[in-house]
């Protein structure tokens, strides 16, 4: 008798794992839409208000950004990270990190801003310098009554509204600027819209908490202070140094050449950190929570991950250092016309910021590793780096050039100590550094065209210039096949034209 037939059991799909995956990917998908329009309008905005207002204000708003960039790492002092840990294990709880938040950010953004007055009266600035910094520092107690609505959100996983309220908030902020600096506002006009602003993106994450259920709860006991002081103090020193190191070079350059020099650097900076934080940044948030899974338990993984993606960040990052750099002049004029010493500055500090690219991987994976410590050590070490430079080379150059090279060597240096803590093994050092040479002469080749084209259009010059690179790569087989892959993946976090562009670059492979 012929048995019956076996089928295999029907798998049931678990509907909660594919309720989180949709909700993690619509999350995704809602936080990259807005930090792509935010940072691109914010880019907008700086090129608009450079052409406004001329190199030397232009200089002065730079060097205030850069006083209250730095003091801005205080009210949080990364207790938001405490906060996003601990609600999204323990949603019931928000109420009582809310109340913490608001006793202690608006404080601590009160002592930022007079530290900011009290440093603005101990350095050799104007009257309008003072007047003006005592005016701007006022955002950053604003700033914390909405940022701490904006960690709540981001906690409970209500990125859809958080992103929306984000892109709003820049929306208002950029159209009212505008509109106070034709009118004649000036910088006062900037800096009371900022306000303005604020509080209005405060409202918002407030109206958004209450539609939600999250309230402050009262009384605040000193033993939560004390928690959240505790837990987050070394981060945040760490991200003090961060954005310290960040800045510094435009209150150096303003304090000893000047605030048309500082002008021309802080245009320079706009295009090479705009550069940051639409390309690298934006791929490397979508890659920490991968890194630290692997973190835990796979750490030879962790390894090829970091490996691969620094090859690949180098390869992507190379055509736009070569570029710009060849074309510094050209774009430089495009985005701040009349600023003529921006081009010379641009063609060094790009490389600054690939490299800054690359260091950004290495620091993620020692964070994911629990060596913060080391971290911290190497982002003090930058720091002196750059303060030793800054001493020897702007006397030489007697101009905002001398900064760019201080910043290059400095982070040159970081990158240099992270690979020595990292130790790369002597396989990957054999794996990659055949397909790093054929990413280099790829790069020469794109230099050589736009040397040739360097009087042809601007976009004529760094297409074509591209097109050789790109070309290249594939003649030259600078990319494995694990490249390929990881390459596809990240380009399917693009929102809209992902799945199309990592089906091409499968093919390419």
């Amino acid at each position: 008798m012929t048995a019956p037939p076996t089928t295999e059991p029907a798998v049931t799909p678990d509907p909660l794992r594919e309720s989180q995956i949709s909700r993690t990917t619509r999350n995704l998908t809602a936080v990259a839409i807005s930090t792509i329009l935010a940072n691109g309008l914010h880019f907008v905005w700086i090129t608009i208000l450079a052409r406004l207002i001329g190199a030397e204000t232009f200089g002065l708003w730079s060097k205030i950004t850069a006083f209250v960039g730095i003091a801005s790492a205080l009210p949080e002092f990364s207790s938001n990270l405490i906060v996003l840990r601990d609600v999204a294990q323990r949603p019931k709880d928000a109420g009582k990190y809310l109340s913490a938040t608001l006793v202690m950010q608006p404080l601590l953004g009160l002592v930022a801003a007079i530290g900011l007055i009290i440093v603005s009266l101990i350095l050799p600035n104007d009257s309008e310098t003072r007047i003006l910094l005592a005016i701007a520092s006022l955002s950053l107690i604003i700033d914390s009554l909405g940022t701490m609505g904006h960690n709540q959100l981001l906690a409970i996983e209500q990125m859809t509204l958080m992103s929306v309220i984000t892109v709003v908030h820049k929306v208002a902020l950029v159209a009212l600027a505008l509109l106070a600096v034709l009118g004649g506002a000036g910088l006062v006009g900037v800096y009371v819209v900022t306000i303005g602003a604020g509080l209005f993106r405060a409202a918002l994450y407030w109206w958004a908490l209450r539609r939600h259920g999250i309230r402050p709860q009262w009384p605040v006991t000193r033993e939560m202070i004390t928690y959240m002081f505790r837990s987050s103090w070394p981060i945040g020193l760490s991200i003090l140094l961060q954005v310290t190191y960040r800045y510094i070079n435009s209150l150096i350059v303003a304090t000893v050449l000047g605030n048309t020099e500082n002008g021309y650097f802080g245009a320079a900076f706009t295009i090479v950190f705009g550069i940051i934080e639409l390309s690298s940044s934006t791929v490397l948030v979508a890659l920490s929570p991968l890194m630290s899974r692997l973190a835990s338990s796979q750490r030879d993984q962790l390894r090829a991950l970091v490996d691969n993606f620094a090859f690949l960040t180098i390869a992507l990052a190379l055509p736009l250092g070569v570029g710009i750099s060849l074309l510094a002049g050209k774009l430089s004029a495009l985005l701040f016309p009349g600023f003529l010493g921006t081009a010379a500055i641009l063609e060094i500090m790009i490389w600054q910021g690939v490299f800054a690219m690359v260091g950004d991987i290495y620091s993620q994976a020692l964070v994911v590793q629990d060596k913060q410590n080391v971290v911290f050590l190497i982002r003090v070490g930058g720091i002196v780096s750059n303060l030793a430079l800054n001493a020897l080379l702007l006397p030489y150059f007697e101009s905002a050039r001398g900064a760019a090279l201080a910043s290059l060597g400095a982070q040159i240096v970081m990158v240099g100590w992270m690979l020595v803590d990292y130790r790369p093994d002597s396989a990957a050092i054999q794996r990659f550094g055949g397909r790093l040479i054929r990413v280099l002469v790829a790069g020469v080749g794109m230099s050589a065209v736009i040397i040739l084209l360097q009087n042809a259009n601007l976009f004529v010059a760094g297409l074509i210039g591209v097109a050789v690179y790109g070309a290249a790569i594939l003649i030259l087989r600078a990319f494995a096949p694990e490249h390929w892959q990881l390459a596809a993946n990240v380009a399917r976090a693009v929102p809209g034209i992902g799945p199309t562009l990592g089906r091409l670059i499968t093919r390419l492979a």
